[in-house]
Protein backbone atom coordinates (compact mmCIF):
# COMPACT_ATOMS: atom_id res chain seq x y z
CA UNK A 1 0.00 0.00 0.00
CA UNK A 2 3.09 2.06 -0.14
CA UNK A 3 3.64 2.51 3.66
CA UNK A 4 5.92 1.07 5.63
CA UNK A 5 5.38 -0.70 9.27
CA UNK A 6 7.04 0.80 11.73
CA UNK A 7 5.57 -1.52 14.77
CA UNK A 8 3.24 -4.65 15.46
CA UNK A 9 1.62 -4.74 18.40
CA UNK A 10 0.60 -7.87 19.56
CA UNK A 11 -0.46 -10.54 22.56
CA UNK A 12 1.47 -13.29 23.73
CA UNK A 13 -0.32 -15.96 21.40
CA UNK A 14 1.51 -18.45 19.72
CA UNK A 15 0.20 -16.85 15.82
CA UNK A 16 2.13 -14.14 16.56
CA UNK A 17 4.92 -15.06 19.10
CA UNK A 18 7.19 -17.42 16.41
CA UNK A 19 10.43 -17.85 14.28
CA UNK A 20 8.17 -16.72 10.92
CA UNK A 21 6.70 -13.71 12.53
CA UNK A 22 10.14 -12.91 14.68
CA UNK A 23 11.94 -13.42 11.00
CA UNK A 24 9.35 -11.16 8.82
CA UNK A 25 9.88 -8.27 11.80
CA UNK A 26 13.51 -8.35 12.36
CA UNK A 27 14.15 -8.57 8.22
CA UNK A 28 12.22 -5.55 7.63
CA UNK A 29 13.03 -3.69 10.64
CA UNK A 30 9.68 -3.82 12.28
CA UNK A 31 9.46 -3.42 16.31
CA UNK A 32 7.09 -6.27 18.03
CA UNK A 33 5.49 -5.20 21.07
CA UNK A 34 3.44 -7.59 23.21
CA UNK A 35 1.33 -7.08 25.52
CA UNK A 36 1.77 -8.65 29.33
CA UNK A 37 0.24 -12.17 29.46
CA UNK A 38 -3.99 -11.99 30.45
CA UNK A 39 -3.76 -8.00 30.23
CA UNK A 40 -6.57 -7.77 26.98
CA UNK A 41 -6.30 -4.06 28.27
CA UNK A 42 -3.39 -3.20 27.03
CA UNK A 43 -4.05 -3.35 23.65
CA UNK A 44 -7.51 -2.02 23.73
CA UNK A 45 -7.52 -0.82 20.40
CA UNK A 46 -7.31 -4.19 19.22
CA UNK A 47 -9.53 -5.79 21.62
CA UNK A 48 -12.17 -3.22 20.76
CA UNK A 49 -12.00 -3.69 17.16
CA UNK A 50 -12.50 -7.08 17.47
CA UNK A 51 -16.14 -6.29 19.55
CA UNK A 52 -17.16 -4.50 16.50
CA UNK A 53 -16.78 -7.13 14.15
CA UNK A 54 -18.31 -9.84 16.38
CA UNK A 55 -20.70 -7.33 16.46
CA UNK A 56 -21.56 -6.51 12.71
CA UNK A 57 -20.94 -10.22 11.84
CA UNK A 58 -23.60 -11.45 14.67
CA UNK A 59 -25.73 -8.63 13.21
CA UNK A 60 -25.84 -10.25 9.58
CA UNK A 61 -26.38 -13.67 10.68
CA UNK A 62 -29.31 -13.36 12.68
CA UNK A 63 -30.99 -10.65 10.16
CA UNK A 64 -30.93 -13.37 7.25
CA UNK A 65 -30.90 -16.17 9.63
CA UNK A 66 -28.19 -17.43 8.31
CA UNK A 67 -26.27 -20.79 10.15
CA UNK A 68 -23.42 -19.52 12.56
CA UNK A 69 -21.56 -22.27 10.35
CA UNK A 70 -20.75 -19.60 7.97
CA UNK A 71 -19.53 -17.29 10.89
CA UNK A 72 -16.02 -16.81 9.12
CA UNK A 73 -17.77 -15.33 5.72
CA UNK A 74 -19.50 -13.42 7.92
CA UNK A 75 -16.76 -11.85 10.04
CA UNK A 76 -14.48 -11.85 6.61
CA UNK A 77 -17.24 -9.38 5.44
CA UNK A 78 -17.52 -7.09 8.47
CA UNK A 79 -14.10 -6.18 7.93
CA UNK A 80 -14.13 -5.30 3.90
CA UNK A 81 -17.19 -3.51 5.60
CA UNK A 82 -15.30 -1.34 7.90
CA UNK A 83 -12.41 -0.80 5.64
CA UNK A 84 -15.09 1.11 3.02
CA UNK A 85 -16.60 3.06 5.71
CA UNK A 86 -15.78 5.98 7.99
CA UNK A 87 -15.45 6.07 11.94
CA UNK A 88 -15.44 8.62 14.31
CA UNK A 89 -11.76 9.04 14.20
CA UNK A 90 -12.18 9.58 10.47
CA UNK A 91 -15.45 11.15 9.46
CA UNK A 92 -14.47 11.20 6.16
CA UNK A 93 -11.79 9.21 4.86
CA UNK A 94 -12.08 5.53 5.10
CA UNK A 95 -9.39 3.43 5.84
CA UNK A 96 -9.56 2.17 2.66
CA UNK A 97 -8.68 5.52 0.86
CA UNK A 98 -6.15 6.20 3.62
CA UNK A 99 -4.25 2.94 2.50
CA UNK A 100 -4.65 2.87 -0.87
CA UNK A 101 -5.02 6.52 -1.78
CA UNK A 102 -8.14 6.31 -3.74
CA UNK A 103 -12.02 6.15 -2.28
CA UNK A 104 -13.67 2.97 -2.63
CA UNK A 105 -16.68 1.98 -4.78
CA UNK A 106 -19.97 1.11 -2.72
CA UNK A 107 -21.89 0.11 -5.93
CA UNK A 108 -21.18 -3.68 -5.62
CA UNK A 109 -22.00 -4.26 -2.45
CA UNK A 110 -24.36 -7.01 -1.53
CA UNK A 111 -26.87 -7.79 1.42
CA UNK A 112 -24.79 -10.71 3.49
CA UNK A 113 -26.97 -13.72 3.05
CA UNK A 114 -29.73 -13.25 0.87
CA UNK A 115 -30.53 -15.83 -1.17
CA UNK A 116 -30.63 -15.04 -5.68
CA UNK A 117 -29.30 -17.01 -8.71
CA UNK A 118 -25.42 -16.46 -10.12
CA UNK A 119 -25.12 -17.00 -13.74
CA UNK A 120 -23.56 -20.21 -15.54
CA UNK A 121 -20.86 -19.51 -18.19
CA UNK A 122 -21.49 -20.99 -21.54
CA UNK A 123 -18.47 -23.26 -21.14
CA UNK A 124 -19.96 -24.81 -18.42
CA UNK A 125 -23.33 -25.76 -19.52
CA UNK A 126 -25.22 -26.77 -22.36
CA UNK A 127 -27.75 -24.95 -24.32
CA UNK A 128 -30.47 -26.83 -22.99
CA UNK A 129 -28.93 -26.66 -19.55
CA UNK A 130 -30.16 -24.03 -17.24
CA UNK A 131 -28.22 -20.96 -17.16
CA UNK A 132 -27.91 -19.65 -13.49
CA UNK A 133 -27.85 -22.02 -9.98
CA UNK A 134 -29.65 -20.97 -6.40
CA UNK A 135 -26.98 -19.36 -3.84
CA UNK A 136 -26.70 -17.76 -1.11
CA UNK A 137 -24.79 -14.45 -0.80
CA UNK A 138 -21.48 -14.88 1.50
CA UNK A 139 -18.76 -11.96 0.78
CA UNK A 140 -16.33 -10.76 -1.41
CA UNK A 141 -13.89 -12.66 -3.24
CA UNK A 142 -10.15 -11.73 -2.00
CA UNK A 143 -7.90 -12.06 -4.51
CA UNK A 144 -10.49 -11.38 -7.47
CA UNK A 145 -13.53 -9.04 -8.38
CA UNK A 146 -16.30 -11.49 -7.89
CA UNK A 147 -18.37 -12.37 -5.31
CA UNK A 148 -18.62 -15.46 -2.83
CA UNK A 149 -21.64 -17.38 -3.05
CA UNK A 150 -22.99 -21.00 -1.99
CA UNK A 151 -24.44 -23.06 -4.39
CA UNK A 152 -28.03 -24.14 -2.88
CA UNK A 153 -27.93 -27.19 -4.98
CA UNK A 154 -24.37 -28.64 -4.84
CA UNK A 155 -23.88 -27.35 -1.26
CA UNK A 156 -20.56 -25.73 -2.50
CA UNK A 157 -19.04 -22.46 -2.14
CA UNK A 158 -18.19 -20.65 -5.51
CA UNK A 159 -16.56 -17.48 -6.86
CA UNK A 160 -18.96 -15.87 -9.80
CA UNK A 161 -19.03 -12.27 -11.25
CA UNK A 162 -22.88 -11.91 -12.12
CA UNK A 163 -25.53 -12.53 -9.32
CA UNK A 164 -29.44 -11.80 -9.07
CA UNK A 165 -30.40 -11.36 -5.07
CA UNK A 166 -33.23 -11.00 -3.56
CA UNK A 167 -32.43 -8.50 -0.75
CA UNK A 168 -35.37 -7.52 0.56
CA UNK A 169 -36.83 -11.31 1.31
CA UNK A 170 -35.96 -12.03 5.62
CA UNK A 171 -37.74 -15.09 6.15
CA UNK A 172 -40.36 -15.54 3.43
CA UNK A 173 -41.61 -11.87 4.25
CA UNK A 174 -40.95 -9.05 1.92
CA UNK A 175 -40.34 -5.55 3.38
CA UNK A 176 -42.03 -3.10 1.31
CA UNK A 177 -41.67 1.01 1.45
CA UNK A 178 -43.17 2.61 4.12
CA UNK A 179 -47.14 3.60 3.99
CA UNK A 180 -48.90 6.41 4.14
CA UNK A 181 -49.23 6.08 8.21
CA UNK A 182 -45.26 5.61 8.20
CA UNK A 183 -45.57 1.81 9.30
CA UNK A 184 -43.44 -0.39 7.22
CA UNK A 185 -45.85 -3.19 5.41
CA UNK A 186 -44.91 -6.73 5.72
CA UNK A 187 -46.14 -9.09 2.77
CA UNK A 188 -45.75 -13.05 3.01
CA UNK A 189 -46.45 -15.36 1.04
CA UNK A 190 -47.01 -17.88 3.83
CA UNK A 191 -50.57 -18.50 4.84
CA UNK A 192 -49.69 -18.65 8.80
CA UNK A 193 -47.89 -15.00 7.95
CA UNK A 194 -50.41 -13.32 6.18
CA UNK A 195 -52.42 -10.66 7.54
CA UNK A 196 -56.55 -11.26 7.38
CA UNK A 197 -57.64 -8.49 5.91
CA UNK A 198 -61.34 -7.24 8.17
CA UNK A 199 -64.34 -8.69 5.83
CA UNK A 200 -65.76 -6.12 3.24
CA UNK A 201 -69.19 -5.69 2.46
CA UNK A 202 -70.74 -7.00 -0.85
CA UNK A 203 -71.78 -4.48 -3.09
CA UNK A 204 -74.46 -5.50 -5.94
CA UNK A 205 -72.47 -5.28 -9.37
CA UNK A 206 -72.77 -2.66 -11.74
CA UNK A 207 -72.11 -2.45 -15.11
CA UNK A 208 -69.91 0.70 -15.64
CA UNK A 209 -67.87 1.59 -19.10
CA UNK A 210 -64.45 0.66 -19.33
CA UNK A 211 -61.63 3.70 -18.60
CA UNK A 212 -58.32 4.22 -20.12
CA UNK A 213 -55.32 3.11 -18.16
CA UNK A 214 -53.32 6.36 -18.20
CA UNK A 215 -56.02 8.40 -18.87
CA UNK A 216 -59.90 9.40 -19.54
CA UNK A 217 -59.74 11.74 -22.36
CA UNK A 218 -60.54 9.54 -25.75
CA UNK A 219 -57.90 8.76 -28.43
CA UNK A 220 -57.63 11.45 -31.04
CA UNK A 221 -57.94 8.94 -33.75
CA UNK A 222 -61.50 7.74 -32.84
CA UNK A 223 -63.95 8.84 -35.00
CA UNK A 224 -66.04 10.80 -33.77
CA UNK A 225 -69.35 9.59 -31.80
CA UNK A 226 -72.59 9.43 -33.73
CA UNK A 227 -76.03 10.95 -32.51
Amino acid sequence: MGERLMCLRSDNGTEFVNKDVTRICTLNGIMHQRTVPYSPQQNGVAERMNRTIMEKARSMLHYKSVSTEWWAEAVSTAVYLINRSTNTQNTSVTPYELGFKVKPTLEHLRVFGSHGYAHIDKAQRTKLEPKSFRCMFLGYAENVKGYRVFDLDASKVKVTRYVKLDEREVDGIYETLPARNGKVIHVSEDAHDAVTPAPVERQPAVEEPMEGVENDAPDRNDPPALD
